[in-house]
């Protein structure tokens, strides 16, 4: 294989196994006077250098990944650009497959990606939206323009850098309108979940402080939390507050933590059990609600949600 000056030696067995592409190429006869060189064939290709390189490696080598984050995702687009190209699709189907845990379709995944891995590591969301249309992944969609919304706009229209020399990718104009309005919908429903779930919130029926006459403590802790949710969402005691599912999960570990510093400082603080779970599941069913809406929020077509 050639590419500009780099020449990369490749058994003609190991391409025509695994590229449709390559085998239908090496079955037509070729003229007397094709170009070799030391008595091979040339196929020209007109690739990246480094990205015929990273795919090239994954092919002789395999696909491996030491750590539980992608690290490099110029090596996984670079893949994925080539391996799409040249029809080889075993190294698709595994550098795909390596992408979705990053950037889940589910809440309990996405849940599972916040905890295990700190906030800020994986590869920008907006490489990861360019790619998702250029590839057809749409799957990686949602978690991506939902990690995206979380940012300022002043840093979603700044882009992201995408190589050594200072090379930005920006959203098109179509996907940056989107980002905006899903980034405002977004923020809307917790606005309307926390008045209409929090504020003035009684005990339940079986509260278990009823018969103690201190069922006024689980009211004062509803109160509590509201006024605490309120002040998070306005970004007065969190620099998440453009992070919905963040903030209505900070609200139910509110009721969950034993020791703190906020409306949970002690147990005598919290409300009964029963008034705590009934809250819990409350705020959970709103978390699901907007990790279902935000395909419609931003525009992302549902029918389209699987991998091509």
């Amino acid at each position: 294989l050639l590419q500009g000056r780099q020449r990369h030696p490749c058994c003609r067995g190991q391409l025509t196994r695994h590229s449709d592409v390559f085998r239908g190429m090496m079955s037509i006869p070729q003229p007397v006077n094709a170009l070799s060189m030391d008595g091979c064939p040339i196929i020209v290709l007109h690739d990246r250098a480094q990205e015929l390189a990273y795919t090239l490696k994954a092919l002789y080598d395999g696909l491996y990944f030491a750590d539980g984050v992608v690290v490099d995702f110029t090596v996984i687009s670079a893949i994925l650009r080539l391996s799409t190209k040249y029809f080889l699709g075993r190294l698709r189907r595994r550098a795909s497959a390596r992408l979705r845990p990053d950037w889940p379709s589910t809440l309990t995944e996405w849940d599972n990606r916040e905890r295990v891995t700190p906030y800020g590591l994986y590869a920008a969301p907006i490489l990861v939206i360019d790619l998702a249309r250029e590839l057809s992944l749409p799957s990686l969609l949602r978690a991506a323009f939902y990690d995206l919304s979380r940012c300022t706009p002043t840093r979603i229209l700044q882009g992201s850098t995408v190589t050594p020399d200072g090379q930005r990718v920006f959203l098109s104009r179509t996907d940056l309108m989107l980002v905006f309005q899903g980034k405002e919908a977004c923020q809307n429903f917790v606005s309307m979940v926390i008045p209409s779930e929090l504020e003035g919130r009684r005990p339940t029926p079986w509260c278990l402080k009823v018969n103690d006459n201190d069922s006024e403590v689980c009211r004062e802790t509803f109160a509590l939390v509201t006024y605490e949710s309120m002040r998070a969402v306005s970004s007065l005691t969190s620099s998440r507050g453009d992070d919905p599912l963040f903030m209505l999960q900070c609200v139910i570990e509110l009721q969950s933590r034993e020791t703190g510093t906020s409306v949970a400082e002690k147990p005598a603080d919290r409300g009964c059990d029963v008034c705590r779970d009934d809250l819990r599941a409350t705020i959970q069913r709103a978390r699901e609600t907007i990790w279902d809406s935000i395909p419609g929020w931003f525009g992302i077509n549902v029918m389209m949600l699987e991998d091509f």
